[in-house]
């Protein structure tokens, strides 16, 4: 295995476990988010403001398959797998973990980030928007090759778990 990408929700962790994953492995981490967001020159609420969510997700997907290949972790966009063609393209270039949580957990994490968070900034009740659109999202999620339920886990635990696997799939 030379790539693991991280998908879930935003507040699920993805960054955090995928920082400690690249302290444990040694191998590159990349948040695909903070790179749009760097290649635009301008935040993803910036780009959803100025561009929409049709350009996001085709940054977002062009991204994906130019930087998505080699040894690394990559911290995926909460919708990255929502385009089919990304989809597969993870898929098949690695290991692909789900790191779920309830639309309860995600919205305690969440609390205080909406402004900075375009698909929550409009939301009156954060727990609501977060179940509908991870209602939308989730039979592309379950698609994972694995999921870790990380309501009961903080991320050192996570990436322990990541770890172990990597190490079992490399030996």
């Amino acid at each position: 295995m030379k790539r693991v990408f991280l998908t879930g929700f935003m507040g699920s962790g993805k960054t955090t476990v995928g920082r400690i994953l690249t302290g444990k492995t040694g191998w590159p981490f990349t948040d695909l988010d903070d790179e749009i967001a760097v290649r635009a020159g301008m935040s993803i609420s910036g780009i959803f403001e100025s561009l929409g969510e049709e350009s996001f997700r085709a940054m977002e997907s062009d991204l994906l398959l130019e930087l998505g290949t080699g040894s690394g972790i990559m911290s995926l966009g909460g919708g990255a797998l929502m385009n089919s063609g990304s989809r597969k393209f993870v898929m098949e270039s690695g290991l692909v973990i789900y790191l779920r949580a309830t639309p309860d957990t995600l919205a305690e994490r969440l609390a205080g980030e909406a402004d900075g968070r375009p698909m929550l900034a409009e939301s009156d009740s954060m727990v609501e928007t977060v179940r509908e659109i991870l209602a939308a999202r989730k039979q592309f999620y379950e698609e994972a090759h694995w999921i870790i339920d990380t309501d009961d886990l903080d991320p050192g635990q996570v990436a322990d778990l990541i770890y172990d696997r990597i190490l079992e799939e490399t030996l």
